[in-house]
């Protein structure tokens, strides 16, 4: 399978590209690859001056299920970790001072799912490893997002020729945003909310429109809000082999 996203950057005129390439790697287990590229800059002031964020990085996950009660329920382990290809920082567009992030973000979740009627549910918790003080180009350091643990809640519903896919994630302990007023980090609700329909005869390929106020697709970048809940818009393509 391989998936492109394109979306607008919430928060900013930039758009976030991902392209994502899946496939089996044993018995009940997959795998994905990610390519994120992210280049920001702030609509509003961040405690007082606009910010330059920028992103580029690869991603792996894999997935393993540890059920095969399919027709009841589906339980995995999902791991995987976010690496960055090139600094990922935040720059004060003021003062060009930057902070920057660590190299790799790890990440576990556990989701579980299983059909009420023609709905499909979906309940994950997940764990982001962040770091908790980031170093900055003045020689002190900031905080960071921490260890952040969300809980997570899907649905998948069919509606007209494909089906409509909602999730939100809310975060019980760490950061995953940062504040516009303050530049400090908080906590917010990520969600995400969209159609998806099969195109041409074989159902191979999928085309989805979504709205979002995630960062990104990834395993770290999808438990991170927007700064004032923007919400970006996008479209993903997505092709099966």
């Amino acid at each position: 399978m391989a998936k492109w996203t394109r979306a607008s950057t919430p928060g900013g005129d930039d758009p976030l590209i991902a392209l994502g390439l899946k496939g089996e790697a044993g018995e009940g287990r997959d795998c994905t690859v990610w390519y994120t590229h992210w280049d920001n800059d702030s609509a509003d002031p961040i405690a007082g001056a606009l910010r330059a964020s920028r992103w580029d990085g690869l991603s792996v996950t894999l997935k393993q299920e540890l059920s095969d009660e399919y027709d009841r329920y589906r339980l995995a382990l999902v791991g995987g970790a976010d690496f960055a290809t090139s600094g990922p920082r935040g720059t004060n567009t003021v003062t060009g001072a930057s902070a920057k992030m660590g190299p790799a973000t790890p990440a576990l979740a556990l989701p579980l799912e299983w059909q009420s009627g023609q709905s499909t549910i979906i309940v994950q918790p997940k764990v982001v490893w962040f770091r908790n003080n980031l170093p900055t180009t003045l020689g002190t350091t900031i905080s960071g997002f921490g260890t952040i643990f969300t809980v997570g809640v899907g649905l998948v519903r069919p509606l007209w020729r494909g089906e409509i896919v909602a999730d939100l994630a809310y975060p019980f302990a760490g950061d995953n945003v940062v504040d516009d007023a303050t530049g400090g980090v908080e906590r917010e609700i990520v969600w995400s909310a969209g159609w998806r329909t099969p195109l041409g005869a074989e159902d191979r390929t999928w085309l989805s429109v979504y709205a979002t106020n995630a960062a990104g697709p990834t395993p770290a970048t999808s438990v991170i809000g927007t700064p004032g809940n923007d919400v970006g818009l996008g479209v993903s393509l997505g092709r099966s082999f």
